[in-house]
C-alpha cells in the first residue's frame, strides 16, 4: 500500500511548508527511551520528502531512509543530505540483520501491512534497538482563536477528505498489531506552532484533500485564493497558535 497522492508536486510541497514538528517529537522520543547519541545507525521508515529524517542526524552516525514513492526518497536525498536514501517497501527491507539501533516511522506504517513491518523491522534492530512511531493529524484549531475550528469546517466542506487506503492507528492499535515487541512508553500530545495566515495557507496545499481536489481537475491558483481570502479575517493579520494533535509510541523486539 502507497499513498496515491505521492508525486513530485506533493514531496516539494511537503519539504516546503509542512509543520516543523519531526524534531520536536524525535527528541520528546529520544529523552523518553534516553538515548545517548551518537547511536551508531537509525532508519527512517518511509521517509517522505526527508523533514522526518532530518531530526537522526543528530542521533546517529549513520542514516538511512526510504519511501515506496521515488518522488518522495529523491526529495529526500537533497533535504536530508547526507543521510543515504533510497526507493524501497517496508515489508521487505534490503539490509542485514542486526543493522540498525533505532527505527523511526513518522505517519508511514498507515500505508504498509503493519505486521509485516513489524517483522522485518525485529530482524534488523539490534538487540538494544528501539522502534518509535508517531504521526500528528490536521491543525485545525487554535487555543486564542476558536474562529480556526469553524472555518476548518467550511474547508472540509469545500474540500472533503477523499476516501483512501490509509489504516487508522494510534498508540493502542500499533500495540496490537506489533507482535514480538514490549511497549516502552507511549503518550498522546498536543503540539502547538505558530502559524501565520501565509504558513498555514501553504500547509493546507500539501494536505490530501486539495491534493484530491487538483487531482479531480480543481484550479490550484483558485484554492490558493480562496484559502487566502477566507482566512485574513481568522488571522487577523497576526500569528496564532495552531494545535497539532499527535501520539508517539516506544518499542523494543521481545
Amino acid at each position: 500500500m502507497s499513498n496515491p497522492f505521492a508525486t513530485p508536486a506533493m514531496a516539494e510541497g511537503y519539504a516546503r511548508a509542512r509543520p516543523p514538528l519531526h524534531a520536536r517529537i524525535v527528541e520528546r522520543a529520544a529523552a523518553i527511551l534516553a538515548l545517548r547519541p551518537p547511536l551508531e545507525a537509525a532508519l527512517d521508515l518511509g521517509c517522505g520528502s526527508g523533514l522526518s529524517t532530518r531530526p537522526l542526524l543528530r542521533l546517529a552516525r549513520r542514516v538511512v531512509a526510504f519511501d515506496p514513492a521515488h518522488a518522495m526518497s529523491v526529495t529526500a536525498g537533497a533535504i536530508a543530505s547526507p543521510a543515504r536514501t533510497l526507493t524501497a517497501r517496508a515489508e521487505a527491507l534490503p539490509f542485514r540483520s542486526g543493522s540498525f539501533d533505532l527505527i523511526t516511522a513518522a505517519g508511514s506504517l498507515n500505508y504498509t501491512e503493519p505486521a509485516a513491518v513489524f517483522r522485518q523491522a525485529a530482524r534488523i534492530l539490534s538487540p538494544v534497538g528501539c522502534f518509535v512511531a508517531y504521526d500528528f493529524s490536521q491543525g485545525r484549531a487554535s487555543t486564542a482563536a476558536p474562529a480556526l475550528a469553524v472555518w476548518f469546517e467550511s474547508f472540509l466542506s469545500r474540500y472533503p477528505m477523499p476516501p483512501g487506503e490509509a489504516l487508522h492507528l494510534d498508540p493502542a492499535s500499533i500495540a496490537g498489531l506489533a507482535r514480538g515487541f514490549t511497549v516502552l512508553a507511549s503518550e498522546l500530545f498536543q503540539m502547538p506552532l505558530r502559524m501565520d495566515a501565509t504558513s498555514y495557507s501553504a500547509y493546507l496545499m500539501t494536505e490530501t484533500n486539495v491534493a484530491a481536489a487538483i487531482r479531480g481537475g480543481a484550479s490550484e491558483s483558485e484554492i490558493r485564493r480562496w484559502l487566502s481570502d477566507s482566512l485574513a479575517p481568522v488571522f487577523g493579520g497576526a500569528e496564532l497558535e495552531v494545535v497539532f494533535p499527535g501520539y508517539v509510541i516506544c518499542l523494543r523486539a521481545a
